[in-house]
């Protein structure tokens, strides 16, 4: 069922509340990076658009310098977040095993990094009147890359920017909070009538089975396993832990 919530409530409680650690425990880190398999491809920290406040194990609102045509310069973000499937359990990722595989993003609103296109998006969407945030999916690789629907049906990465200047709207979605912990997350392609969702194909490799369908927006209707995400804390390597002596 579907149930308006705050999309600030919806994604910032649920990720700091996941992602804090208690101030005592009976383990402790070492200096090591835990990363198991080629060290090279193991994932680089300071790449993420917001690591760099979070380096000190201070939490900070991350603000990020940003080439949008905001008054102040300046373009705020979620924490970091992977999306998981509640279908297959698997996480939402784009061009696995390649020099550009994104497993997390920061989420932003698209009106803070570009309000000016939100009344081209909302002539162009058959579900306005829900009047939820209108987000991108900014890669923690890259703060110019965002997670989008390509013309083959398969997600990619997409020039955030570039997608809502040409008004395509690949790169844009909306999550509809339900009753439960999980979302649906709507595509504003086709008018905004689908969904993200996993599908089978016996011929595709299972993280690729993932793309878009008609989604369930009455009320008090149930929707479908394949249409149902979590919005989880960010995909990071292991850490070596030590016992205390």
């Amino acid at each position: 069922m579907i149930k308006t919530l705050s999309l600030i409530t919806l994604i910032s409680i649920f990720i700091v509340s996941c992602a804090s650690t208690p101030n005592k425990t009976f383990l402790k880190l070492d200096g090591s990076q835990g990363f198991a398999g080629d060290i090279s491809k193991a994932p680089d920290e300071k790449r993420a658009p917001d690591r760099a406040p979070l380096l000190n194990d201070k939490i900070k609102t991350p603000i990020l310098t940003s080439s949008s045509n905001n008054q102040d310069g300046f373009d705020p973000f979620t924490l970091p977040l992977s999306l998981r499937s509640l279908d297959t359990g698997m996480p939402l990722v784009v061009n696995l095993g390649k020099s550009d595989e994104t497993f997390n993003y920061n989420l932003r609103e698209v009106k803070a990094f570009e309000p000016s296109v939100i009344s081209d998006i909302k002539r162009v969407d058959s579900f306005a009147h829900l009047s939820l945030e209108y987000i991108q999916f900014v890669s923690a690789n890259d703060i110019n890359e965002c997670l989008g629907i390509d013309e083959s049906g398969f997600f990619m990465l997409k020039n955030c920017f570039a997608d809502l200047n040409k008004k395509k709207f690949e790169t844009v979605f909306q999550l509809i909070p339900l009753l439960s912990d999980a979302v649906e997350i709507r595509s504003l392609v086709l008018g905004g009538k689908e969904c993200i969702s996993t599908f089978f194909n016996p011929n595709l490799e299972p993280w690729q089975r993932v793309g878009i369908l008609k989604c369930e927006l009455r009320e008090g209707f149930g929707v479908d396993l394949p249409k149902l995400w979590a919005i989880m804390p960010e995909i990071r390597e292991a850490a070596i832990l030590q016992p205390l002596d």
